[in-house]
């Protein structure tokens, strides 16, 4: 097969929709910490709140028992509002 018939036939194929980076999971799971008033202790639930809206936003809804988009060993550190703190 020529390379100009391999290059039509990988642009004919439909591309699944890309994963969500943990960057960008980290950036909406903040937006969804702001939302809720940014209290403690729902890191994890929005880490995996946000990563099911990114997927289902392209398309990919998460399999079952596919594994879930590896987060960083410690979340991203919030900042507290000058409100919070005092």
């Amino acid at each position: 097969m020529s390379a100009t018939r391999k290059g039509k036939a990988a642009a004919s194929r439909p591309q699944a929709p890309r994963a969500p980076t943990p960057e960008e999971i980290a950036k909406r799971a903040h937006e969804i910490w702001l939302a809720r008033g940014g209290g403690p202790g729902s890191d994890l639930e929005d880490w995996l709140q946000a990563e099911r809206e990114l997927r289902t936003e392209r398309g990919r809804a998460p399999a079952e028992d596919a594994p879930p988009a590896e987060a960083p060993a410690t979340l991203p550190r919030r900042r507290r509002s000058k409100e919070a703190e005092g």
